[in-house]
């Protein structure tokens, strides 16, 4: 918020979110920072007539010409209210690039966090996140059963031949 409130007005466009940019990374090397975590929302690529390719080069050619010695992981950043179709349409956008890490969901002008809030956010994008999470449980607990059961053997002591390296077998 701070950043959008007193930043952001000052250096606008382009050339503005260029030297936003910029400063992370000459910020990063006065401080001796080693990695950044930096966002690009998925709608910043109007900066660059709607090419993210462009954005992602000339996101590289910053972090090439301030700060190269510090390990940079570059995140996919939407608002959960974002509507789907177009996290849809831009997100493969956005991975066609494979130089992004990971996605950042957040909301907009939020002080604060609670459960009610949370819960308000996620209704934006239904229930497929707690279901896959719920499906995902159930799947890693059946496996980890399973694994205690299906080819135990009580001789622990065989090898498994890999080639010219020989594994005790587990």
């Amino acid at each position: 918020m701070w950043n959008a409130q007193y930043i952001k007005p000052l250096l606008q466009g382009k050339f503005g979110y260029e030297k936003r940019i910029e400063a992370a990374f000459v910020q990063a090397r006065l401080y001796e920072v080693t990695v950044i975590h930096m966002s690009v929302s998925i709608r910043e690529e109007v900066f660059y007539d709607g090419s993210i390719e462009e954005l992602v080069q000339a996101v590289k050619r910053i972090h090439k010409s301030y700060a190269l010695e510090v390990i940079f992981i570059l995140e996919i950043a939407f608002i959960s209210y974002t509507p789907i179709d177009e996290i849809n349409e831009k997100l493969d956008r956005f991975l066609d690039q494979h130089y992004f890490k990971s996605i950042d969901m957040f909301g907009l002008n939020v002080s604060s966090w609670n459960s009610e809030l949370y819960s308000s956010m996620l209704g934006y994008i239904g229930n497929g996140l707690n279901t896959f999470a719920i499906i995902s449980l159930i799947v890693g607990i059946i496996y980890l059963i399973a694994s205690e059961f299906i080819g135990k053997d009580n001789n622990n002591d065989k090898e498994v031949d890999a080639g010219i390296y020989k594994f005790p077998k587990i």
